[in-house]
């Protein structure tokens, strides 16, 4: 009696069986090429929102607010792989940095220049009556 197995047993310990419908639509799902265009950008859509619920480097689900952050290379990242020495990013962020205050300093110069100048016009050429 303690031996028997039982289909409530079965259960516990194995997923049911699937149908043979079940089964074909799974196989041509996975392994048919798309027939066109649409269902090729289908394909890659639904790729890409996988790739945007999913961590690049260990495929672990992120959540809500980790989805937002996107690295410079497009992909995004659970909190340990999040720094771009941790996931290997080909993206140089120190030059991009340099970039970004490059521009900065320029555009402050030019903006205390001008105002420098508009300043001394003013100053030059106010009569005195």
């Amino acid at each position: 009696m303690e031996h028997e197995i039982t289909r409530n047993r079965m259960k516990a310990f194995f997923e049911p069986p699937e149908t043979v419908v079940e089964m074909e639509l799974r196989k041509n799902h996975f392994l048919l090429a798309p027939s066109n265009m649409e269902e090729l950008n289908e394909v890659k859509a639904r790729r890409e929102a996988l790739l945007k619920t999913v961590c690049k480097v260990c495929n672990g689900k992120l959540k809500p607010a980790e989805q937002q952050m996107p690295c410079a290379c497009s992909y995004v990242f659970c909190k340990q792989h999040r720094k771009p020495d941790t996931h290997l990013c080909n993206i140089d962020h120190r030059q991009m940095g340099r970039r970004k205050i490059s521009k900065v300093i320029i555009v402050t110069i030019v903006l205390l220049a001008s105002s420098f100048v508009v300043y001394y016009v003013n100053a030059t050429f106010t009569r005195i009556d």
